[in-house]
């Protein structure tokens, strides 16, 4: 039986949590079922890219970053902007990082991730004190809230994805997470 949208929901998801949880090679399998089906989801392609260049295959990396720059690109939201701007980051395209994280942060002033990132772009583009009034922001915004720890995050995630799984999907998440451990945070 062929999976539901709501299926490549689950699985994307878990692709995520296992992004967090630097499960590089298993979060691959899943990345990769789901940029099949749905060959124009920016997200997908971008954690493809980030668990590829963490496996040390460089080219492969460079295409799937590539491939989630545009689509970032094409879609324009807040958030969309600030990741093309990493992709544009990890691609060597420092001006056009700077840009896009520049406008996420103009779109969306509420979100301390993108004052971090803005931070890192225009350090990059020897943009000295706007990088550091940008890293001062978002150390501001994350005292008042701190994040949870990543391995922590991708725990809930996981999680959350097998609950709302179909059998199949679940099956699939499943065989991917398969003597991967006990998966714990600490």
């Amino acid at each position: 039986m062929p999976l539901s949208e709501a299926d490549y929901d689950s699985i994307y998801e878990a692709a995520e949590a296992l992004l967090c949880m630097r499960q590089f090679d298993a979060a691959v399998k899943l990345y990769d079922a789901v940029v099949k089906a749905r060959p124009n989801l920016a997200g997908a392609w971008h954690g493809l890219a980030i668990c590829l260049e963490r496996l040390g295959r460089s080219e492969e990396s460079k295409a799937a970053y590539e491939r989630a720059l545009t689509l970032h690109v094409k879609d324009g939201g807040a958030r969309a902007l600030l990741w093309g701007g990493w992709a544009a980051l990890k691609l060597g395209k420092v001006e056009e990082a700077y840009r896009l994280m520049k406008l996420s942060v103009e779109m969306d002033p509420s979100y301390p991730y993108s004052w971090h990132s803005l931070a890192v772009a225009a350090r990059r583009a020897g943009r000295r004190q706007e990088s550091e009034e940008a890293m001062n922001r978002y150390k501001s915004m994350t005292a008042e809230k701190p994040y949870d720890r990543r391995e922590c995050e991708g725990i809930r995630m996981l999680r959350e994805a097998l609950s709302t799984a179909g059998d199949d999907a679940v099956k699939l998440i499943a065989a991917v997470i398969d003597g991967l451990g006990e998966l714990k945070c600490s």
